[in-house]
């Protein structure tokens, strides 16, 4: 495998690097406003006389996480949940999955004797500082467990916004964080990974983003005419909801529950239905229905390009001191009127990325296009 790529075990809690392991096969994902995740699998000869307690310890399911570098820029971190023996092959396969996986196992409930009565309060803040103080409680329940390698914003903006949370209604960080999100003027979220260059630890860290139209500055020219770059196009409408039903607390015809529907639209009638909302509070219920009929008006639009690493425009920017290529940036997609379906020039959103990386090298990597 490549050196130019290299795999880091680490302590889930602190980022310190307990290995540097060899693997013959990573794929991970990369993604904006959402969890995805990612595999490794790891030829047991490749550390000499590492016997069952060693495999056991290094990979231990949320007590190890994994990162990855690139010329020695962090591009993935993901913590392990899944690990398999396989002795035919003599490896272990590691199935990770990255932040976001930790805030849907943590709820917005403070440690009492009965969680029922918990009450958290964010706010008065803006949508975008909402979202990272929401995340900010996951880790600071103040014991080694609960702490987590996360880097936050340091400026905190006020707003208008002022969010309550009930223990009785058992919500994750993660479901909290991603009701922000999808609010109207709601930031974007990713988890970027990084590494500590200015001390000798080098200990790894995710740093959270959370920003209106996050990296939207950052913009690339992809031309399609003769650069070799492979790119395909999908049309899928089997999430648009345009007559969506809420049921929340209660029993029988006493539930509490709201609906919303979008009259103008292309589509024919799709309904759509989320139960068990845990709020008896019928305008919370009104705007989730009409979030849902807002965010799934449309069809989805999947535009896929490949690129390779080390060609144009790069993981890595000219110097290859930092990532080019980031979730959330304008990719400006050029080709020509020859074309028989694509219309010459576009502007798309990377929603994210896969990298993949063998024992014969790097596989190119596939971007995720939408606009």
């Amino acid at each position: 495998m490549e050196r130019d790529w290299r795999f880091f075990i680490v302590s889930t809690n602190s980022g310190v690097v307990h290995r540097e392991i060899y693997p013959s096969a990573f794929n991970g994902d990369i993604s904006l406003n959402t969890g995805v995740g990612g595999s490794v699998t790891i030829p047991l000869a490749s550390v000499r006389d590492a016997g069952k307690s060693y495999w056991e310890s290094l990979t231990l399911p949320t007590i190890r996480s994994l990162f990855v570098t690139y010329k020695g820029v962090a591009v993935w971190g993901g913590v392990v949940w899944k690990r398999k023996y396989t002795k035919s092959a003599n490896t272990i396969t590691l199935t990770m999955q990255d932040l976001w996986s930790v805030l849907k196992r943590r709820y917005l409930i403070r440690a009492i004797t009965r969680p029922a009565e918990s009450h958290l309060q964010f706010g008065p803040y803006s949508l975008v500082t909402a979202a990272w103080k929401i995340v900010q409680f996951a880790k600071d329940d103040a014991t080694w467990r609960d702490d987590l390698p996360i880097i936050f914003p340091s400026n905190t903006v006020a707003g208008d916004t002022v969010l309550n949370y009930r223990g009785y209604q058992a919500i994750t960080v993660a479901d909290a964080v991603e009701q922000v999100i999808g609010w109207s003027g709601g930031p974007d979220v990713w988890f970027k990974p990084e590494r500590n260059t200015s001390d000798s630890t080098g200990r790894f860290h995710w740093r959270m983003q959370s920003e209106a139209a996050l990296n939207m500055d950052h913009q690339i020219d992809v031309n399609l005419v003769g650069s070799g770059v492979d790119y395909e196009v999908e049309h899928d409408a089997e999430n648009v909801v345009n007559k969506a039903y809420v049921f929340g607390v209660g029993n029988g015809s006493k539930t509490a529950s709201a609906s919303e529907f979008r009259h103008e639209t292309q589509y024919i009638q799709l309904d759509g239905a989320w139960m068990d909302r845990k709020t008896h509070q019928r305008h919370h219920l009104v705007r989730f229905a009409g979030e849902r009929v807002r965010r799934n008006a449309d069809m989805n639009y999947t535009h896929r390009m490949t690129i390779h690493p080390d060609g144009f425009p790069g993981l890595l920017n000219n110097n290859e001191s930092a990532l080019r290529i980031v979730p959330g940036m304008v990719v400006n997609r050029i080709s020509d009127d020859s074309d028989p379906f694509l219309n010459p020039n576009k502007s798309f959103r990377l929603a994210g990325y896969r990298l993949s990386v063998g024992a014969n090298g790097a596989d190119p990597i596939e971007l995720d296009l939408r606009g």
